[in-house]
């Protein structure tokens, strides 16, 4: 992307606040204030860089010229026409996914899987050793849901540790498993 506008998810005040509150649902507005809040990267169109507020910017372009929110129009110009009964995109103001959904654990603080940095020496000697543990903000990390064992538990067993878990969360997900019903 060739916008030259700051990457949100770059922000140190973004992963802080996935780290206190990982289900809270984030505004374009607020994701938005986080960008603009700091100068651009570089002149539009003189390098390329991953940039997630591009994203926001599109979603709300999208909205103004249909004049739905952008679920809906998700809804009705993508999934539906293609029979794709079990997907959507949730509203911007819920921090739940419905089942079933790909589940993130994460090995450190937010800051690691949001910015290209390089992990702690002391997360890097544990990985080393096998003795890291991932965060399990939503309760359902399977390594810890077994009490100590260390293999991860079959899709058939997992699925019964699907609660749901908030929008905000996509953005911790660094390691993920899909689980099927």
């Amino acid at each position: 992307m060739r916008s030259g506008l700051y990457n949100y998810t770059s922000a140190p005040e973004l992963g802080e606040s996935l780290d206190r509150d990982p289900t809270r649902a984030w505004t374009p507005q607020e994701l938005l204030g986080i960008a603009f809040r700091r100068p651009n990267i570089s002149m539009p169109g003189n390098e390329y860089n991953y940039c997630n507020t591009n994203y926001v910017l599109l979603g709300l372009i999208a909205e103004k010229l249909e004049g739905a929110p952008l679920a809906k129009i998700f809804q009705d110009r993508l999934f539906g026409p293609l029979g794709m009964k079990r997907t959507l995109l949730p509203a911007n103001t819920s921090s739940t996914i419905p089942e079933p959904y790909s589940h993130g654990y994460m090995y450190g603080g937010s800051s690691y899987s949001l910015v290209d940095a390089t992990y702690p020496d002391d997360l890097r000697a544990a990985a080393k050793a096998g003795t890291l543990k991932p965060n399990d903000d939503t309760g359902q990390n399977p390594y810890l849901c077994l009490r100590g064992r260390k293999r991860h538990l079959d899709r058939k067993r997992s699925r019964h540790l699907d609660a749901g878990i908030g929008r905000g969360q996509a953005f911790r997900c660094q390691l993920s498993a899909p689980m099927a019903r």
